[in-house]
């Protein structure tokens, strides 16, 4: 399977995209307390079960810390951290946390684009492994 890896992130990086990610699960929260459509109740059981994964990964991360290092994301985790950059861009009051949101949605905006090869999307040849 294929992979996204965020080259030289720093500690503070890290917590801003914590607390991305904290922010972006928080509002799937009070989604799943009011939806009543079964799919939209599942998409948001999916967007909250991936960033908690990715909230601990980085908490992991930022306990350990110790130089700049790199982080490794699946497509689907990929996906989650540039809608929750995406959030933060619009809902943060934190100049900085907005910065760093927008360094890294343009970052995985540039990578999901070649995730896949316009071969592989256009001759319907993706395979997916489980």
């Amino acid at each position: 399977m294929k992979h996204i890896t965020l080259k030289k992130i720093s500690k503070e990086h890290l917590l801003s995209l914590q607390k991305s990610l904290e922010d972006y699960s928080e509002g799937f929260k009070e989604y799943l307390q009011n939806s009543n459509e079964t799919n939209d109740y599942m998409y948001s059981v999916s967007q909250v079960s991936i960033a908690s994964g990715l909230w601990f990964a980085i908490r992991s991360k930022i306990e350990a810390y110790s130089t700049p290092g790199s982080m490794k994301l699946k497509g689907c985790e990929a996906v989650v951290m540039f809608n929750a950059c995406g959030n933060a861009q619009v809902l943060s009051t934190d100049h900085y946390e907005i910065l760093v949101a927008n360094e890294y949605r343009a970052i995985l905006h540039k990578e999901l684009k070649s995730f896949f090869s316009p071969e592989q999307i256009a001759g319907n040849t993706l395979q997916l492994t489980i």
